[in-house]
């Protein structure tokens, strides 16, 4: 350890200059006591050297003024070896071998010329581009080789780039049938190399079942599986149920990524919801479905896709109370029940998150279009805009800073024009019905709230240091701040006019369970039902997804 501690202060040394530096004597001792310790270390400096110029020899493939300008030292600076170290294996060492040049060797040579002052004069070997002989797939037990290969960026003949090789491990990783996904390069000759990808499944599939009993819903609960590499092709079957006294939804979804083989997305989703009016003040009648087709873009990146939804939905409202025939939100007392819905939307969204759980750079991007008209067969009218950016930004240590933005738009194409009461945009509660999750808050689709109007605008913020507690099973906490509203119409949209929130929470992702979470927030602009407002703490439970 003490050898190391010399090393270290005559790197210091030349960090700031002083090339030349030695220990010329170290001695340790002690006292007569035998109590105390002293070391003496005699350093001579010498000069502190600039650097006058840096020349280059033997690049072929880039430029002088392309080496130079991605080396950390310039003429003119203070000689540092740390940097100049780091700057030949770490910044120029990584552009050859990006470029296939895996073998090719960059020498630095110190040629003072002067008291204090000295050249550095580089010379590369650049070598012979290799290419990729065969691609090895190593430790998936369960899904089939041909779902890790078609993720892949790089390909059998290809000049090795070490930019494809992460982005493939990258896209491999982010399909979240992995714990681990471990890329390995192996020379085979002066020409071509091996490359090995290993990879540790670990279980996809959740599954939940819960039930309970009360005086007011009598027997309650859920049902809910849902296989994410069904039979290890990459394929999704989710399926739940959940059933009470005054409320049951049954809802059944499939998606097929890779249609015949092809960046191909396509699935479908059926759903049947019916609810009582008992605690909601109205009951409700739901039926639908959709199908979808989705594509991988390569512009403006291939991070890129759109999806193309079609979607038929049936919806009756009825037994209103008297509370909800009073106030008459969005008309729905007084609207010409049933609501057929025949929506096309259009998708485009990138994904450029690192890894699925929890990631620590990227971001998510998507934006929405909908359209629903007579002309496609419903009886209902209207256009909707959605846009969302989540992005995680790395600061120190292992915190992550998280953001989301979330903004709405629905209108009717006339005056006359029929707009569905629940896909207008509500906000509030932990998101596990249609409305948008703003914890501290109640949901107003929830029922047990004086808040049922719906906005045809949106505005959310959300903020959230998050930081990791463990990383097999991944699990984090969260401190987080929140904002967001909704109105009526753009003339009395005010983007200062939030209800905000502050909280703390944490996340565990578990096998079989998927992601588990919990929230604490406090909510600053509740109201009561004489529009007087409070704050108060609400808790939220979170159960396979985030928000």
């Amino acid at each position: 350890k003490y050898k190391e501690d010399l090393e270290n202060l005559l790197a210091f040394y030349r960090k700031k200059g002083f090339r030349d530096a030695q220990i010329v004597s170290d001695s340790i001792y002690y006292d007569a006591q035998k109590e105390h310790m002293f070391i003496d270390i005699t350093i001579h400096e010498g000069e502190r050297y600039r650097i006058r110029k840096i020349t280059w020899e033997g690049n072929k493939l880039f430029s002088a003024s392309e080496l130079a300008s991605l080396l950390p030292l310039k003429e003119g600076d203070y000689y540092n070896q740390e940097k100049l170290n780091k700057g030949v294996t770490e910044k120029l060492g990584s552009l050859y071998y990006d470029r296939g040049y895996i073998f090719a060797q960059i020498t630095p040579r110190e040629i003072p010329v002067g008291k204090n002052v000295l050249d550095i004069h580089l010379t590369i070997q650049e070598h012979n581009p290799v290419k990729v002989r065969k691609i090895v797939v190593k430790g998936n037990t369960k899904t089939k080789e041909k779902v890790i290969r078609r993720e892949l960026k790089i390909f059998p003949g290809d000049i090795f780039s070490r930019d494809a090789l992460i982005r493939s491990q990258r896209d491999v990783f982010i399909l979240n049938y992995f714990s681990d996904v471990t890329p390995n390069v192996k020379p085979v000759d002066d020409s071509h190399v091996d490359l090995i990808i290993k990879v540790k499944e670990k279980t996809t599939d959740t599954a939940n079942m819960s039930a309970g009993w009360s005086e007011r819903d009598r027997l309650v609960g859920s049902v809910g599986i849902s296989m994410n590499n069904l039979f290890g092709n990459g394929q999704s079957l989710g399926f739940d149920w959940t059933f009470g006294r005054y409320y049951r939804n049954f809802q059944i979804s499939f998606t097929e990524p890779w249609l015949f083989d092809t960046p191909t997305l396509t699935g479908f989703n059926l759903y049947d919801t019916k609810r009582d009016a008992y605690y909601v003040g109205y009951s409700q009648k739901s039926r639908g479905g959709s199908i979808r087709i989705g594509r991988r873009f390569r512009w403006p990146d291939n991070y890129f896709r759109g999806n193309w939804v079609y979607r038929l939905d049936r919806t009756e409202l009825g037994d209103f109370s008297d509370y909800i025939r009073e106030r008459n939100p969005n008309n729905i007392a007084t609207e010409h029940w049933p609501l057929v819905s025949s929506t096309i939307t259009q998708i485009i969204s990138r994904d450029s998150r690192d890894r699925p759980e929890f990631p620590t750079t990227g971001s998510i991007l998507s934006f929405s279009i909908e359209f629903a008209g007579k002309i496609l067969g419903g009886n209902v009218d209207y256009h909707k805009y959605t846009f969302s950016l989540k992005r995680f930004s790395p600061l120190f240590s292992k915190f992550v800073l998280y953001t989301d933005t979330e903004m709405g738009f629905i209108d009717g194409f006339s005056s006359k024009s029929r707009i569905p009461y629940l896909e207008l945009f509500f906000i509030g509660g932990d998101g596990l019905s249609r409305s948008v999750p703003l914890r501290g808050y109640d949901d107003p689709l929830a029922g047990g709230t004086v808040y049922t109007e719906g906005g045809r605008i949106l505005l959310k913020q959300s903020l959230e240091l998050r930081f990791p507690f463990a990383s097999n099973p991944t699990a984090y906490g969260i401190i987080f701040a929140e904002a967001g509203n909704t109105w009526s119409n753009l003339s009395n949209t005010d983007p200062f006019n939030l209800r905000r929130s502050l909280g703390i929470g944490a996340r565990i992702f578990m096998p079989m369970l998927g992601m588990i979470g919990f929230d604490y927030a406090y909510g600053f602009d509740n109201y009561d039902a004489h529009g007087n407002r409070f704050g108060k703490w609400k808790p939220h439970f979170v159960f396979g997804r985030g928000f």
